[in-house]
């Protein structure tokens, strides 16, 4: 081979190779680019407060489902059918659920899972100051050709979520956790100026289930006296 053509190739090589190393993102980037495409980094910090209105679906039974949010710790969900109802009420660091004849603590299990889910409406919104650490997964088990896969960890908690953002769209559309849990995300839609999903199917132990978001308001006044056991 001429000495000409080699040199060519090895350029050609060379330069496939750089081109590989620059496409390369960071987790910090990834999740820049993610929050970029859901809104914005600097207005999703501007959210404070947000009110989740849902249509449930389980095991061929309905329910409605509003949650209620102060970020980034009060958190209210009410689970309300036509025979009865009941609400699950994270206060910081305390977790009850009330129905209508008793209210007792959660156990720690289900508080931290609630205290993860409130920190992270708006998926991997500043995480990190809330005591998750970050990272792209590496685990072979894991790794998808479609998807970027975060890992975020929280000792504390004692939660690992792993989320899989979509390499063309830079949306989340799945998350799986160390509970053996798996959500899925579709068809995505601005409210207020947010990207969000308005369905999420949940898969637990074989189990399924379907969330359908009818309303999201954001930055609404609310009475924190709701959070409060007894309200």
């Amino acid at each position: 081979m001429k000495k000409s053509n080699i040199i060519i190739i090895i350029f050609i090589l060379s330069s496939t190779i750089l081109s590989a190393q620059d496409s390369i993102l960071t987790v910090h980037q990834i999740i820049d680019k993610h929050l970029g495409v859901v809104g914005g980094k600097t207005e999703l910090r501007k959210i404070q407060t947000a009110k989740c209105d849902y249509f449930y679906i389980l095991n061929g039974d309905s329910l409605d489902i509003i949650m209620h949010h102060i970020f980034p710790n009060k958190m209210r969900t009410d689970y309300i059918d036509k025979a009865s109802s009941f609400s699950s009420i994270l206060n910081e660091e305390n977790a009850f659920m009330m129905t209508q004849k008793d209210t007792f603590e959660l156990p720690s299990d289900f508080k931290n899972s609630m205290i993860g889910e409130a920190q992270s409406l708006f998926n991997l919104l500043d995480l990190e100051k809330h005591g998750w650490i970050i990272s792209i997964e590496t685990d072979s088990n894991y790794i998808s050709e479609e998807h970027y896969v975060i890992k975020c960890v929280h000792e504390e908690l004692n939660l690992i979520k792993w989320r899989f953002i979509n390499k063309g769209s830079f949306l989340i559309d799945k998350m799986l956790d160390n509970k053996d849990s798996e959500s899925y995300y579709f068809a995505y839609k601005f409210f207020n100026g947010f990207l969000y999903p308005t369905k999420i199917l949940f898969m637990v132990n074989g189990s399924s289930s379907v969330m359908l978001l009818k309303s999201l308001e954001t930055n609404i006044q609310i009475d924190e006296s709701i959070f409060e056991v007894g309200n």
